[in-house]
């Protein structure tokens, strides 16, 4: 029986990754994808992010993505890319997830800066809100020094713990 159940998953898994395939080319609008395996084009730039690979922030940004042929984790900053990530990710189901993003103030509290070096833009519409009163993120100070896309803050940026390994993913990102 379980066999069966095991065969139905990984069935599930194909229609997904085909769904992930011709979502990815719509919005990018380039049919021919123009990024390599296993980096998929996602409105305009060469995205990857594996699911079945979760780690902290600084597997990601130091290995991993470089493992897999790609640069560094996703800078997000654009909020018509924002916009268009968060809709591929809710497109093929994992709009509750947790992603590392390339944003961290690891080097200086308080300056959260992409791998390139650039600024990341604060507030809204980028970073989410909290509570009562709408607090703003990043509000974890010393403690929390990498972001994440939240699933639980409908997929805006949040500051987090960067030693964090189970169950967040990183979105690798690749030059084309």
């Amino acid at each position: 029986m379980s066999r069966y159940l095991l065969l139905a998953f990984f069935g599930a898994l194909t229609v997904e990754a085909t769904t992930h395939v011709n979502l990815s080319d719509s919005i990018s609008g380039d049919s021919s994808g123009g990024c390599s395996s296993p980096y998929t084009m996602v409105a305009g730039r060469c995205l990857y992010i594996n699911f079945a690979t979760s780690g902290t922030w600084d597997r990601f940004h130091s290995m991993y993505c470089k493992d897999t042929g790609g640069n560094d984790l996703v800078t997000v900053d654009d909020a018509n890319f924002l916009a268009d990530l968060v809709q591929y990710i809710t497109s093929i189901g994992w709009q509750d997830g947790l992603f590392w993003i390339g944003a961290s103030d690891k080097s200086h509290e308080g300056h959260w800066i992409w791998p390139n070096g650039s600024p990341v833009k604060m507030g809204t519409p980028f970073w989410g809100t909290y509570g009562c009163y709408n607090q703003q993120y990043p509000d974890g100070g010393t403690n929390e020094n990498c972001a994440i896309l939240d699933g639980n803050a409908n997929l805006y940026f949040n500051d987090f713990k960067c030693d964090t390994a189970l169950a967040v993913f990183g979105i690798c990102e690749k030059n084309i």
